[in-house]
């Protein structure tokens, strides 16, 4: 095969040397494109090699533009030596020619191409979908095979491929020769990827057949469809994995439907239970289009029947409850009667069912919000789950788009890659000093610290618990305080959201949300945070419980404040947000049922500080309601039930004051990675809970040992929060309950 256009781009990009080539990409990713075309996304040009930007040109500019922008690129960032070369190599590439640009011309290129023809060849299939193969092939080594018994690898080659530890770094090494071959030999490469990876290609072709081929690598990348919904064996893989029973009758219907190579058909029936055969075959299945998942679906679904029908009713159930998202039949869920001191008790032939704020089934949104006045966020972006160093929450966004914190709320829209580091701060350290204060705060105070390129951040949306629906006030009083070496300066938003205050082109330091020269009542959205602890605990004569109850806004900054407060209490896990908007300057009556002590009985609630009223309760063979309701209208705004069996449960839990409670799964880090040995089911888990990227989740799987999968895991667990070492630690009981109870019988007599 004679030289390519592709050949002398990588050849002259390679000559640009480290220094050069990354000024090449910075003055790429800026240079001014003809209408017609889209200009490469910046984030793919990142940490990429010669070769691949290679690609990326001819990619979305042609091979005849692509060139022109290469050499005007060249000129500009002056490599004219690099530039005259590139000119020279494409003389020797066959029907393409250089055409001098006529002097006085007003372009910026020095030279341009004449254009082929309207019918320009076609890249080979293999190089057209060179990204798509290398993410998505799950079965490498027979191909490997194949290409070393055609001679078309050396054993050298073969096995420096096979020594990468996942499939997308061995077809990315396999990538390196494959480069260099003629068509014919790329049809023995792809015969044999077909052969082994048949239903991949299929949905390949079949894209290809329907859709724009530059669109064809973004459509196959991912196995959501295009309604933006997980397929259902996505979705259900560790159910699927865990209790499907009948493996064998799947796999020969796959087999004979061909979505099964006989090969792998054998490697999965080889393997001992039916787990292990499923895990398996949804290594493969991993690459699979969502045509071939629905065969597989009808498959399952015939040979076990109940377990499918059983996931089905579960997708059709109601969800889980968002945060702020009230019932509107809360009356009907908990019918309440009235007790001998007034106070409502929930019917006692009634099964009363509380989700807890903590559960994880509410952690992936829990801060997606929602109230039944304001509607929902319409526009949550992408959850990232913050990398806490401290108190600092760091937050990496791997591309443009935009990025909202699972822990805080805060979201950035951002037009390339980007880590932004971030602290909440305390309003009352900044406002304290300010002459005629008359502001009231309707959103944390965030000090956004990491310096940022202009427009690389082009929104930054800054929660408030405002309810805007309830709110009748001047909304033009809406503003957003920033603080800058001591001073105030309050900005007009460029939009105000239900739950968001949103500046677009933001300057940071300190920023938050208030009401400027506000005295009046203000609606908010709020929540209901107990803290426990136990008094003489022990004491069969004086021991008593005490619970804080606390009336607040919905706001991540409070809940942080306060955790870090009452770290000598076990926060509780109860209905955590308020049936009805709250507002503030009203005071709210806490009573509880029966006789308990509530002191102070009435709260008014305010932003900072907060404040509380403690509730005493002797002897734990009772069961207490509690409710808080408006003094005034005695409008009941939230309620709990507190169970004898809870009481004794959280103080038998309590940890001792000065005594740090460390993570399970890092105070006994040795011994699990000593002793674990079911760690598939493990990853499984982690995996579906996106503790887990699926490249982290390959690198983990390519160790041998269980040892050295369990080591290679816990490089990435010391990065999580204290809510994924607890995931972490829930899925080690279920998967490896015997070893998980040894350890916590260990605990338990320390």
């Amino acid at each position: 095969m004679g030289r390519t256009v592709r050949d002398a781009l990588a050849a002259a990009l390679y000559n640009l040397g480290k220094k050069g080539l990354k000024k090449f990409i910075n003055k790429l990713n800026d240079w001014e494109i003809k209408d017609g075309y889209n200009k490469i996304p910046r984030g793919q040009l990142e940490d990429t090699d010669p070769e691949d930007i290679a690609d990326l040109i001819r990619k979305y500019y042609t091979d005849s533009y692509g060139i022109e922008v290469t050499l005007a690129v060249l000129d500009a960032i002056d490599e004219k030596k690099v530039a005259e070369d590139l000119r020279a190599d494409l003389g020797n590439v066959d029907d393409f020619t250089l055409q001098v640009e006529p002097k006085g011309s007003d372009q910026k290129a020095a030279s341009k191409v004449n254009y082929p023809p309207i019918h320009e060849p076609r890249k080979h299939f293999v190089i057209e979908q060179r990204e798509t193969l290398i993410n998505r092939i799950s079965l490498v080594r027979p191909v490997l095979d194949e290409l070393l018994g055609k001679n078309l690898l050396t054993y050298e080659q073969y096995d420096t491929i096979r020594s990468k530890p996942t499939p997308r770094e061995q077809m990315r090494e396999l990538y390196h020769y494959v480069r260099s071959w003629g068509d014919t030999d790329m049809d023995v490469v792809y015969k044999s990827l077909t052969k082994y990876n048949f239903p991949l290609i299929q949905n390949l072709e079949s894209v290809e057949k329907v859709f724009d081929f530059e669109k064809i690598s973004e459509y196959t990348s991912t196995s959501v469809s295009f309604t933006g919904e997980e397929h259902f064996v996505d979705k259900h893989r560790l159910h699927i994995i865990s209790n499907v029973s009948l493996v064998d009758p799947v796999l020969d219907d796959l087999l004979e439907q061909k979505l099964l190579p006989e090969i792998l058909y054998e490697t999965v029936r080889n393997k001992i239970t039916s787990q292990e055969k499923m895990r398996e075959l949804y290594y493969y299945v991993t690459s699979w289009g969502n045509d071939e998942k629905d065969q597989l679906l009808q498959v399952l679904r015939k040979h076990n029947k109940s377990l499918i029908t059983n996931l089905e009713s579960k997708k059709n159930k109601k969800p889980c409850p968002l945060p702020l998202q009230h019932s509107e039949t809360w009356d009907e869920q908990w019918t309440m009667k009235p007790s001998s001191s007034g106070v409502n008790a929930p019917p006692k032939d009634e099964g009363i069912q509380i989700i807890s704020a903590h559960t994880s089934c509410d952690q992936p949104q829990r801060r997606q919000m929602e109230c039944k006045l304001c509607g929902k966020d319409q526009d949550s972006g992408d959850v990232v789950i913050p990398v806490m160093n401290g108190s600092t929450y760091r937050l990496e966004m791997t591309s443009a788009g935009l990025f909202r914190c699972q822990k805080t709320g805060i979201k950035f829209q951002v037009t390339h890659p980007v880590t932004i580091e971030y602290n909440l701060e305390s309003w009352d350290n900044h406002l304290k000093g300010i002459q005629g204060n008359k502001y009231e705060i309707v959103g944390p105070l965030f000090n956004i610290k990491t310096d940022v390129e202009p427009h690389v951040v082009s929104a930054v949306y800054l929660p408030h618990y405002l309810c805007i629906e309830s709110f009748t006030g001047d909304k033009t009083q809406i503003k957003c305080a920033h603080f800058k070496d001591g001073n105030l300066t309050l900005e007009t938003p460029s939009r105000i959201d239900p739950f968001y205050i949103v500046l677009e082109n933001p300057t940071f330091s300190f920023l938050g949300a208030l009401l400027s020269f506000w005295n009046l009542s203000v609606p908010i959205h709020g929540i209901v945070l107990l803290y426990f602890s136990t008094v003489c605990k022990g004491d069969p004569k004086y021991q008593e419980y005490k619970i804080h109850l606390y009336l607040l806004p919905y706001s991540a900054d409070a809940e942080k404040m306060l955790d870090e407060k009452k770290s000598k209490f076990q926060r509780i896990d109860k209905p955590l947000h308020t049936n009805n908007t709250v507002y503030t300057k009203i005071k709210y009556l806490v009573r509880g049922d029966p006789d308990v002590s509530v002191i102070p009985q009435s709260l008014q609630f305010q932003s900072e500080p907060y404040q509380c009223t403690e509730i005493s309760i002797t002897g734990d063979d009772i069961n207490i309601y509690l409710e808080v309701s408006e003094v005034d209208s005695e409008a009941v705004i939230w309620k709990a039930h507190l169970t004898k069996g809870e009481l004794r449960q959280w103080s038998g839990q309590m940890v001792e004051p000065n005594q740090q409670k460390e993570p399970f799964v890092d105070k006994h880090r040795e011994y699990l990675i000593r002793d674990i040995s079911l760690v598939e089911p493990v990853l499984d888990g982690l995996k579906t809970e996106k503790l887990l990227t699926s490249e982290q989740y390959d690198t983990v799987c390519s160790k041998s040992t269980s040892q050295e999968k369990m080591r290679a895991l816990y490089a990435f667990v010391k990065s999580w929060g204290d809510d994924g070492k607890k995931s972490f630690y829930r899925i080690l009981q279920d998967t490896n309950g015997p070893i998980i109870r040894k350890l916590e019988r260990v605990d338990s007599q320390s």
